[in-house]
């Protein structure tokens, strides 16, 4: 098994990103949204280079909430953004 945890503070574990057999990545699952920082176009600059494609680019949520985007990262999973700018 493979395991990628999100950082942390004080022994509280904020995200765990799991690989091991028979699990298998999907675009057709659910969509996980994560914290895209101040800015998420510093995130989705990245993604293409790093083998994932951008499904829906960086868009202003219609109750002015702030922005999102969705993306497949390299192994096929979808992927959500959301940021205040």
């Amino acid at each position: 098994m493979e395991m990628g945890l999100f950082p942390y503070q004080n022994q509280m574990v904020t995200g765990v990103i799991m690989k091991t057999e028979g699990y298998e990545p999907s675009a057709k699952g659910i969509t996980i949204y994560l914290n895209g920082g101040d800015n998420l176009q510093i995130i989705l600059d990245k993604i293409e280079g790093n083998g994932g494609k951008i499904i829906i680019p960086k868009t202003h949520h219609a109750d002015e909430s702030g922005y999102f985007a969705i993306f497949h990262d390299s192994e096929g999973n979808k992927i959500g953004l959301h940021s205040p700018n």
